[in-house]
């Protein structure tokens, strides 16, 4: 805590970090973050956790090895301070453009304009879906497969009826993307069918009861 103007305010310090490998497992890539967690383990670990939960992390954690840890930067912040918060973004940003050519970051800490266009808009919500992430799971699978990441026969007997599960259910939301196409299709039909039917009809004979 420190006083600034005679008001009492919480005053941090966070890092920015770079994770990555010195050997070939991961092809040279690397990961660009930030925290203001105190104890930078506990922030390791819960990359470890999304990993094991299924995020692609591109070969930078292995069973029983995490990658190296680079602090390549720290800062100071005031807690709730939006100023601080754009700065820290920014340095962020800074480091993911130095490493652009190898980080595997799926978001940018600070979009450019050039970022919202409409096909990275498309890719970002197609990978929100719900086809785009079973898609990003089954990669993720098959590369750990392919690479001989897992070696106990109890999680290759799970990824193994895990594909067949995400198969599945891509199957259907294939099948529902059809049916719901055809529909469209139908009812656009019916409103042109309609929308010419009604045109080819007589106009009233204003003059009939006269």
């Amino acid at each position: 805590m420190v006083l600034v103007n005679g008001k009492s305010i919480s005053q941090r310090t966070g890092t920015i970090y770079r994770l990555h490998r010195d050997d070939h497992k991961a092809g040279g890539k690397c990961y660009i973050g930030s925290t203001t967690i105190p104890y930078f383990c506990v922030r390791l670990c819960q990359h470890r956790k999304a990993w094991r939960g299924g995020k692609d992390y591109h070969g930078l954690f292995q069973e029983g090895s995490d990658p190296l840890v680079d602090i390549v930067e720290t800062y100071d912040f005031v807690e709730g301070d939006k100023d601080s918060i754009v700065k820290v973004r920014e340095r962020e940003q800074y480091y993911f453009d130095l490493y652009k050519d190898t980080c595997i970051n799926l978001r940018r800490p600070h979009p450019k304009l050039e970022d919202l266009s409409p096909q990275k808009r498309y890719q970002s919500k197609y990978d929100r879906s719900e086809k785009g992430q079973l898609c990003i799971r089954r990669a993720f699978i098959m590369r750990r497969l392919k690479n001989g990441e897992v070696r106990r026969q109890e999680t290759i007997t799970k990824y193994s009826q895990e594909l067949v599960n995400i198969e599945d259910r891509l199957k259907v939301l294939r099948q529902q993307k059809k049916d719901k196409k055809i529909n469209k299709d139908s009812e656009k039909i019916s409103s042109i069918i309609s929308f010419c039917v009604n045109k080819e009809e007589s106009p009233p004979d204003l003059h009939q009861d006269q």
